[in-house]
């Protein structure tokens, strides 16, 4: 990813990501426990989203940002009780099934094939606590009007810079997230009998279902549907705070793989989300996946026009035709 910047000419600001290992992972993986013992009780009440208005800290601290703090901190001892009340039913041995739909009216997944995303697992948590974590930050630097946001096994569209700037003009205003890639091969997918392609398919998502706002040099900017990828994406200043406010919900943080969080909250309206189709960022694969156990993730496999990365590895960008693309597009 350094030389890939570096070809590119971009100013990265590099974030670590939170290892599977670290204790605050352990820490958030008891909460969650708690919390979902909590759940099961007939006194429990669920809330809704707008808690994040009624019971933050003075700092701003809410719902999970508790989770992790030291024993010491006085801010603790809102968790103390929680955790107390299920201390004797936290059996770290037993799996932690993930929840699909509400998080105030949860569903556990059924379970599935081991390693997959029906159990909650250490570096499901911990790649939802970096992603948190780097969102945090951009809604501390609110003079970063926009954010891009890449993980570090992305591959880009060389003249990239080229498509956002075309296609800008035409994102409305109050947009929260914009996703940058990727589609997938065609594919039959007997659940809703639908075909995704490399024009429509995204993220596990038919984009098709939503018509393009605009399509320029065969690139189209779409209302997403529900894509699930969180390799590459965009957020605006108020995206960054709504999505902030939505993950830390202590019946939402942590219970289930980030980017299927991200794709319920599209999905119900939460978000104002946008996806860019064919991709202009995809995932190499080249590497084994952090969250899908003893494999590289998923089978789909996606493609650039001009990957940045064939150009880094050719020596330069002369062997390529320009004229027939991108590179050489008009974007007016």
């Amino acid at each position: 990813m350094l030389k890939l910047a570096d070809i590119m000419h971009f100013n990265l600001t590099w974030v670590d990501a939170v290892d599977a290992d670290h204790p605050d992972i352990a820490k958030i993986m008891q909460h969650v426990r708690a919390q979902r013992h909590l759940e099961s009780l007939p006194s429990f009440k669920p809330g809704s989203f707008r808690d994040v208005f009624t019971q933050s800290t003075p700092d701003g601290l809410f719902g999970s940002d508790l989770w992790t703090l030291n024993a010491s901190d006085p801010l603790a001892a809102q968790n103390s009780n929680v955790l107390s009340l299920s201390r004797g039913l936290m059996d770290t041995d037993v799996p932690i099934p993930c929840t699909k739909g509400s998080p105030f009216r949860p569903l556990a997944v059924s379970p599935g094939k081991p390693g997959k995303t029906t159990l909650l697992s250490k570096p499901m948590v911990a790649c939802w606590h970096s992603h948190l974590q780097l969102i945090r930050r951009i809604v501390r630097a609110p003079e970063h009007h926009v954010s891009l946001v890449f993980e570090d096994d992305v591959d880009l569209e060389w003249d990239i810079e080229a498509r956002l700037v075309a296609l800008w003009p035409y994102l409305p205003q109050d947009w929260d997230i914009l996703f940058l890639g990727s589609p997938h091969t065609p594919c039959t997918c007997t659940r809703s009998h639908m075909r995704l392609t490399p024009q429509t398919g995204y993220c596990w998502s038919d984009e098709s279902h939503n018509a393009p706002i605009i399509s320029i040099n065969e690139t189209s900017l779409h209302p997403s549907y529900s894509p699930q990828c969180t390799h590459a994406y965009a957020l605006s200043n108020r995206g960054a705070q709504r999505l902030l406010d939505y993950l830390r919900h202590p019946a939402f943080a942590y219970s289930r793989a980030i980017d299927q969080a991200v794709a319920w909250l599209i999905r119900r309206g939460h978000l104002k989300s946008y996806s860019i189709v064919p991709p202009v960022a995809i995932q190499t694969r080249e590497g084994r996946s952090d969250i899908w156990e003893g494999d590289n993730g998923s089978s789909w496999k996606e493609e650039l026009r001009y990957s940045a990365r064939t150009v880094m590895r050719s020596k330069g960008p002369d062997r390529f035709d320009w004229a027939s693309g991108w590179w050489m597009g008009t974007y007016t």
